[in-house]
């Protein structure tokens, strides 16, 4: 049976959540998972949080998950952010987590939309299935803006792959 630890810290506008799994079969301890560590997978270099980041239950009845979320904010031109997630998206080794995190090339597919066209904002979503994760980006910059808002969602299952 697996047990799940749900600590909470606040330090500055972030809240810290860490989520710890119970031994697996192996009788090995599973990684944690908190709040800062998946957001710094995702974060835009120099990206600044416009009102902190959550990580919540997940709301799926039917199995343990939580969600992770934050609304981010830069200067940079949204072309730029939008050129930096698909570099960080191609499957090179450059990409995988040397801290033996699990890597982003764990995903399954990369759906890419751009809604911008005739419309006063650029706008881009991407979202990235893994196989127990789900990550949406929605990047955006409305005309006569300073700045490119980055909104993160990010779903992860816990315990047995399926």
């Amino acid at each position: 049976m697996r047990r799940i630890v749900l600590g909470l810290m606040l330090a500055g506008l972030a809240t810290f959540h860490t989520v710890a799994i119970g031994a697996g079969e192996d009788g090995k301890e599973a990684p944690r998972i908190t709040l800062m560590t998946e957001l710094s997978r995702w974060l835009y270099p120099d990206a600044k949080m416009v009102d902190g980041a959550t990580m919540a239950d997940g709301g799926h009845p039917d199995f343990q998950s939580v969600q992770c979320s934050s609304i981010l904010a830069t200067s940079d031109p949204i072309e730029k952010v939008v050129d930096f997630y698909k570099k960080k998206l191609e499957k090179t080794p450059e990409n995988s987590d040397a801290k033996g995190l699990k890597s982003l090339m764990d995903r399954k597919s990369v759906a890419s939309q751009d809604d911008s066209a005739g419309r006063p904002v650029k706008l881009r979503v991407l979202v990235v299935h893994g196989t127990n994760t789900t990550t949406t980006l929605v990047i955006s910059r409305a005309e006569g803006e300073s700045q490119t808002h980055i909104a993160w969602t990010h779903f992860i299952r816990l315990g047995d792959k399926k």
